[in-house]
Order: C-alpha cells, then structure tokens, then sequence
C-alpha cells in the first residue's frame, strides 16, 4: 500500500511539474524596456564568434557587427539581410543556451544620471529532453552616447 502510495505521489508531482512547460511556447521570447526592434539573423550570418565571447557584445557600428556575426559564403556577400541603420542604432547581445522548452524575458533600461545601459536577460528552461536551443538576444536601442557602458544581467528561472 506504501509503495502505490508513494508512486501516485511521485507520478502527481511529475505531472505538476510538467504542467508548467505547458504554459509557454518553446521559444517564447518577451521584450520590454528600451527595446526598440528583436534582430532575427538570416542563415547568412554565423554565430560562432558570438558564441565563443563572455558576457554581452555591444555593435555600434556595421563592422563591429560583422566582425561577431560574420557572413559564412561569399554568396552571403552580395546583399545583406541586416536592415539596420547604425546611424541611429546601436545592437546589443548576450548569447545564451537552453535546455528544451525555453522562454526569455530581456529588458532593456537606460539610466542616463549614472551613464549606463542595464540589458537584463531571464533564461527559464523546462523539460529535460537534451536539446540545446541557442539564441543570440540581438536586439536594437536607440544610439547610445559613447560614455555611456551597458552591463549585461543574466539569470535562470
């Protein structure tokens, strides 16, 4: 009797556990703050330079970004997918990893009094089914002042 009582238990709480994978899409991605448009890269781009870096990556410029996301053909070369003008925009990343089903939060804040730019980044994994899901969290803010320095926060869920 014990041990049916104990697999019921145990069969409940995996159950209620799951329960929460089922509240969000894989991939769900929320964007708040000063955020003003999420950069999705074409194929064209690779993210193996982005991927080998600590922390965040901030591109004031065309050549900055290419030189994190380089074009990967010389096919890639003839047009180029990012529509971006860096005259009035600056991207920030933070390349993350999850585990099956994830959902992110990022937020951006400026806060002008202390010269700073906060991009906060809320990774929540659920399930445990071994596939890594990759994200860049490339995102565009308006042209920051260059004495401005933007600090990268990084949690998990």
């Amino acid at each position: 009797m014990t041990s049916k009582l104990l697999a019921l238990c145990a069969g409940l709480l995996l159950l209620s556990s799951c329960n929460r994978c089922n509240d969000f899409e894989n991939g769900e991605v929320s964007n708040a703050g000063a955020i003003r448009q999420d950069i999705t890269l074409s194929r064209c781009y690779g993210t193996a330079v982005a991927r080998q870096q600590q922390g965040g990556l901030v591109m004031r410029s065309r050549a900055q970004f290419l030189n994190f996301f380089p074009k990967r053909t010389a096919a890639c070369a003839i047009g180029d997918s990012l529509d971006l003008d860096f005259s009035r925009f600056d991207l920030l990343a933070y390349p993350t990893e999850g585990v099956c089903n994830t959902r992110i939060e990022r937020r951006v804040d400026i806060q002008p009094n202390q010269n700073q730019v906060i991009y906060s980044i809320i990774l929540e994994n659920c399930g445990n089914c071994g596939v890594q899901n990759f994200n860049n969290n490339l995102v565009a803010v308006d042209k920051l002042p260059p004495e401005f320095t933007v600090v990268f926060e990084y949690s998990e869920k």
